[in-house]
């Protein structure tokens, strides 16, 4: 059994899936599984994830039955999921080397159930950190306080605390507890955050930005709001 499951929803992305999976297969951290889950892409991302799976056995490559959205295809790989932790990546994304080993160290130096890190926004040629909080140890009152009503409030006042879930590590018994899963096509993670985080008793954090998001112009968020950096 791998200690951590990487779930990764794939629709449409023969571009950049090779890019995203590679990231994962580089890990300085090999204690995981990889499960790609293709959503009837209509591309070669289903013929990609497949090859990956033949040459690598820490691969399953899953395709639903019908386009369902990210929310199902996530849900699939939680429901295939057997690592004690649960990491997300988005199938145009990449995580950094150290992505995987820095936070499974924050979580078990720390004796904390969940730890996030900080990330790179990637657009036009440009890179930019954005932290999730400064670097520590959160209990129950400070995740409420410093995470969960910045991400609940006024999203207009800056800094904006925006729901990312792909720059965490979860507890798998956690969310088991909670039978938690996704719901929708938009904002769906931060949903997922704010359930999860709710009960959380404990976060660890890392300032070091070990996760590349990569804008794209074809994503539910910027279709749905069209000047969405501004």
């Amino acid at each position: 059994m791998a200690m951590i499951s990487v779930i990764v929803p794939v629709y449409q992305a023969e571009f950049t899936l090779k890019r995203c999976v590679e990231s994962v297969l580089s890990q300085t951290c090999t204690d995981f599984e990889l499960l790609l889950i293709d959503d009837c892409s209509r591309d070669d991302s289903w013929i990609l994830a497949q090859d990956y799976a033949k040459k690598d056995s820490r691969v399953l490559a899953i395709r639903q039955s019908s386009n369902r959205g990210v929310s199902a295809a996530r849900n699939r790989g939680l429901d295939e999921a057997k690592g004690e932790y649960i990491a997300f990546l988005d199938a145009d994304d990449a995580y950094h080397p150290t992505f995987l080993e820095t936070l499974l160290k924050l979580v078990t130096s720390n004796g904390a159930e969940s730890a996030g890190c900080a990330h790179w926004n990637c657009y036009e040629g440009t890179r930019l950190p954005e932290k999730l909080l400064p670097k520590g140890l959160y209990d129950a009152s400070a995740i409420h306080e410093q995470f969960l009503k910045p991400l609940v409030g006024e999203r207009l006042t800056q800094p904006v605390m925006n729901g990312f879930i792909w720059r965490f590590l979860f507890s798998r018994e956690r969310i088991d507890a909670l039978q938690l899963r996704f719901d929708g096509k938009y904002l769906e993670d931060e949903l997922f955050l704010i359930e999860y985080f709710a009960s959380a008793q404990s976060l660890a954090v890392s300032e070091e930005p070990l996760y590349d998001y990569y804008f794209n112009p074809n994503s539910a968020t910027r279709r749905y709001m069209k000047d969405y950096l501004k």
